[in-house]
C-alpha cells in the first residue's frame, strides 16, 4: 500500500501451487519479491511493478518464471549457492534483465527455445550453464561477441550471430553433434575462435562463417570437412597460434587454394583411401608439413597451383604423387627426403623442370 520500495518475502504456499490465480502488485518504487523456499514457481502468478526477484536463503534457489514476469531493467538475484532461472517460454530474452549470482539459465518447455542473454552470459560465471529443451534450441547474441569459453551448454544446437559480424569463442564441448553455427549473411566477417587445443567441426554445420582461429598460444588442431571450407569461401582464412598448428581435412579432395592459411604448419588428410591436396603458392611457402594417410592402396597427391614449386622447406609425409596444376612452365625444387617418398612427378603441357636440391 506504500509508494516506496517494498520487499515481499514469500513461500510457494503463499501464492499457491504454481502461483495459481495469484497476483503480486508492487509500488511505484523498486520492489522485490524474495523467495523464502529453495524453489519459487511464478508461472501462474501475475507480477505487476515488481522489479527484483531475489533468493531469501543462502542455499541454491530455483526461480521458475515466464517471460512476462521479467520486468524491463529488472534483476534476478541468487544466493551463495548454485541458483537456477527457469523460463517457461520459447523466447528467453534477458538483455534488459540483470542476473546476479545466478549460475544456470534453463528452458522451461519442451519446445525449441531461443536464448538471448547479452552480458548475462559472462555474469553466469565459470560455473555457468545454459540448458536447452528437447527441441532445437538457439543461443544468440545481438552484439559482436558470443563468448562460451567459461559456460557449459547442454542441449543447445544452434549458435546464432548478430548482424555486425560475430566472434564465437567456443570449446569443443559447446558444440552439439549435428549442431549449427550461423554468422551474418552480409559482407561482415564472422569468426570461430577455438578455446581448446582441439576443435572438430565435422559434425557442425557452418553458415556464413569466414574465419577459423586459434584462441590459445599453444599448438591447436582444427578438424574440418570440405563443406566447412566451401562455406568459408574465397575470403576465408584459418589462423593458427604461435605453436605448431595442424589443419586436418576429413575428405579425399582437399582444395585449400582459395583459403588463406596463417601460422598453420601442418596440413593433414583425415580420411583414408587416397587424398588430393591442392595448395596455392602462398600456402606452399608457409606450410611446413603435408601429410597423407599411410596404408596399402592409399596414394596421396599434392597438386601445386603455382609454376614455381619449392618444397625444400616442406616435409612431405605419405605423399606419393606430385603434380603441376598450371599450364605454365613449372619448376619443381625438391630435396632428397621429398624424392625418396614420391612415386611420380607429373608436369603439364609446358616445359617443366625438376631441380634436385
Amino acid at each position: 500500500g506504500s509508494a516506496s520500495a517494498t520487499t515481499f518475502k514469500v513461500n510457494q504456499a503463499d501464492i499457491g501451487a504454481g502461483g495459481t490465480n495469484s497476483q503480486v502488485v508492487g509500488s511505484t518504487g523498486s520492489d522485490t519479491l524474495m523467495a523464502m523456499n529453495t524453489t519459487l514457481d511464478l508461472t501462474s502468478t501475475a507480477l505487476t511493478s515488481v522489479e527484483k526477484l531475489q533468493a531469501g536463503l543462502a542455499t541454491a534457489t530455483t526461480f521458475t518464471v515466464d517471460a512476462a514476469d521479467l520486468a524491463a531493467s529488472g534483476s534476478v538475484i541468487g544466493s551463495t549457492g548454485t541458483d537456477t532461472l527457469v523460463v517457461n517460454d520459447s523466447a528467453i530474452d534477458l538483455t534488459s534483465t540483470t542476473l546476479s549470482s545466478v549460475e544456470i539459465v534453463k528452458a522451461g518447455t519442451s519446445s525449441a527455445t531461443t536464448f538471448t542473454l547479452g552480458s548475462n552470459l559472462a555474469a553466469l560465471g565459470t560455473a555457468g550453464q545454459v540448458i536447452g529443451s528437447s527441441g532445437n534450441d538457439t543461443l544468440t547474441t545481438a552484439g559482436t561477441l558470443l563468448d562460451l569459453s567459461g559456460v557449459t551448454l547442454t542441449s543447445v544446437e544452434i549458435l546464432q550471430g548478430g548482424t555486425n559480424g560475430t566472434t564465437f569463442k567456443v570449446n569443443q564441448a559447446d558444440l552439439a553433434s549435428g549442431g549449427t553455427i550461423v554468422g551474418d549473411t552480409t559482407v561482415t566477417t564472422d569468426t570461430i575462435t577455438a578455446m581448446d587445443t582441439q576443435l572438430n567441426l565435422t559434425s557442425t554445420t557452418l553458415t556464413d562463417v569466414e574465419v577459423l582461429k586459434a584462441g590459445k598460444s599453444t599448438a591447436t588442431t582444427f578438424t574440418v570437412d570440405v563443406a566447412d571450407l566451401t562455406v568459408m569461401g574465397t575470403n576465408g582464412s584459418i589462423v593458427g597460434s604461435s605453436g605448431n598448428d595442424t589443419l586436418v581435412v576429413l575428405d579425399t579432395s582437399i582444395d585449400l587454394s582459395s583459403v588463406s592459411l596463417t601460422s598453420v604448419e601442418t596440413v593433414s588428410a583425415g580420411k583414408s583411401g587416397g587424398s588430393t591436396f591442392t595448395l596455392s603458392a602462398a600456402e606452399l611457402s608457409s606450410v611446413k608439413t603435408i601429410s597423407g594417410v599411410t596404408g596399402a592402396g592409399s596414394v596421396d597427391t599434392l597438386v601445386a597451383g603455382t609454376s614455381t614449386i619449392d618444397l625444400t622447406s616442406t616435409t612431405l609425409s605419405s605423399i606419393e604423387v606430385l603434380k603441376a596444376n598450371t599450364t605454365d612452365n613449372t619448376t619443381f625444387t625438391l630435396d632428397a627426403a621429398d624424392m625418396a617418398g614420391l612415386q611420380s612427378i607429373t608436369g603439364n603441357t609446358g616445359t617443366d623442370t625438376l631441380v634436385a636440391n
